[in-house]
Parts: structure tokens; sequence; C-alpha cells
């Protein structure tokens, strides 16, 4: 129920209030404009993760088989 109530970050200003979806209903623009906007930051998103550096603790890392050379079987 908390993630239903209406709150205020007092530091940034912002308001989080989920029931607030029915200010935009009458325009139809605007829920394009929330779907171009969650379009985006999906695509800009997955480019960021692409192009991160390989973790040397993930599955592919220096211990893994996977991870090393071919003469360090």
């Amino acid at each position: 129920m908390d993630s239903l109530r209406h709150k205020l970050d007092t530091d940034s200003g912002i308001v989080d209030d989920p029931n607030g979806w029915d200010a935009w209903k009458d325009d139809p623009f605007e829920l394009i404009r929330h779907l171009r906007r969650l379009a985006y930051v999906g695509v800009r998103s997955t480019a960021i993760i692409a192009n991160l550096p390989p973790s040397l603790d993930g599955p592919m890392g220096p211990d893994s088989p996977e991870g090393r050379k071919p003469s360090e079987k």
C-alpha cells in the first residue's frame, strides 16, 4: 500500500503520485510522448550496458572455463 500513496521528495521537489495518470488522459499525444521516452530510455540503456567493460567477476571472468585462454585449460 505504501507504493500507492502520494509522496513528495523534499530534496528534489519531485512529486510521485501514482493516481495522477488521469491528469493527461484527455491528451492522447501525451501517451505517445511517454511511450517515446520509455523506448528511448530502453534503447539508450541497452547501448550503455553493451559498452560497459567486461567484468572480471562475471560468468566470463578469468576464473571461469570460458574466460581462460586455450593454453590454460
